[in-house]
């Protein structure tokens, strides 16, 4: 949380240099965030044996947009993208600044986006549970380590809300992808886990029409939701 704080403080840089190659920091825009968004409708709902309807599909790219028309006018900050626990190191190398001792890795698709992003990837582990207590008292330190206002803070939590919830479409679409094309079916073990944090986004009063969409289109990626799934990898 203290390394995510810290970051913020500083603007995205327009581009770094690695070994002599410029690489452009893109900004995490609309395009970029319905794009991800879509692989839920792509990838999981015709897995699972629900594909969605062209009127369906319309509604859920308005939604979608809705969601995160906020936030995708927001680049302050650099956004790694990949910020969870397997990502992080410790380098016990903190000193007075603990977070000088996180190291960081796969941050290769960094564009500059929200501050809302990587602290949803965190806590909204796809690998592991995180409890209500800790990510509230997460969520809080982080907040007061960015100095929020009570005003900015309500905001703040709608974002997390709407990029979680981005976030978390697209992850499951990802997964489901995995198992399909790229032969790697253990990632659909770890959809139920995703799914109950999009459920628990969706919850947020600004995301109810998308929560609804999502409910009635959606299966929920139960037993035997996976198994047609799995099933899609099989016979392809």
């Amino acid at each position: 949380m203290d390394l995510l704080a810290e970051l913020g403080r500083h603007p995205p840089p327009a581009s770094v240099t690695f070994e002599g190659t410029s690489h452009r920091i893109d900004p995490y825009d609309m395009d970029s965030l319905m794009a991800e968004a879509m692989l839920l409708v792509r990838w999981w709902l015709p897995a699972a044996g629900t594909p969605a309807g062209a009127d369906a599909l319309e509604e859920f790219r308005h939604l979608v947009s809705a969601a995160v028309a906020e936030v995708a006018l927001c680049t302050d900050v650099l956004v790694l993208r990949d910020y969870h626990a397997e990502n992080l190191l410790w380098l016990d190398a903190g000193g007075a600044a603990e977070w000088r001792g996180v190291g960081v890795l796969d941050f290769q698709d960094a564009l500059a986006g929200h501050p809302a992003y990587d602290l949803v990837s965190l806590l909204e582990d796809a690998r592991r549970d995180t409890s209500p207590a800790l990510r509230e008292a997460m969520y809080a330190r982080f907040t007061e380590q960015s100095g929020m206002s009570r005003n900015e803070r309500s905001d703040f939590g709608a974002a997390c809300a709407a990029l979680g919830a981005q976030r978390n479409l697209k992850i499951v679409g990802i997964f489901t992808r995995l198992c399909i094309r790229d032969d790697k079916p253990g990632y659909l073990d770890l959809v139920p886990r995703v799914w109950n944090h999009l459920l628990r986004d969706l919850a947020h009063p600004t995301l109810a029409a998308l929560g609804h969409w999502v409910r009635k289109h959606a299966p929920e990626p139960i037993p035997e939701a996976l198994a047609r799934a799995r099933s899609r990898r099989a016979s392809k």
